[in-house]
């Protein structure tokens, strides 16, 4: 999550590390989607009006060298006569990867929140 106020909307070409403007508040989705997010270790997220930016783990693979590790993975497992195990699909829409083309906006508000967020072209 970042604010949502251009002003204090990071340059693109800055690293995660280092920000001092704003809030970004991070999490891992989990199997079967579920996920929740900390800000500063923890759980409790400043109030207010954030853009949702999303992506894949940390890779310095793209998408083709990716599908043929699945692949190799996938062999390696069979010729064992084991069932591979499920792959993560993480290649999304490069528009949610930055918070300044993502079009998600939410409002953290008092108490439990629930984001569903929904990840379409």
């Amino acid at each position: 999550l970042w604010p949502n106020d251009s002003d204090s909307n990071p340059n693109t070409d800055t690293p995660r590390t280092g920000w001092t403007d704003g809030y970004l508040a991070v999490g891992v989705i989990q199997d079967g989607g579920a996920y929740k997010l900390n800000y500063q270790g923890s759980p409790k997220i400043p109030l207010g009006d954030y853009v949702v930016f999303v992506g894949p783990p940390t890779s310095y693979m793209d998408e083709a060298e990716y599908r043929a590790l699945q692949q190799k993975v996938a062999a390696e497992y069979r010729q064992r006569g084991e069932e591979p195990p499920p792959f993560p699909d993480w290649f999304l829409p490069a528009k949610f990867y930055r918070s300044t083309t993502s079009p998600l906006r939410e409002t953290v508000e008092s108490g439990d929140n629930t984001i569903h967020l929904s990840l379409d072209d």
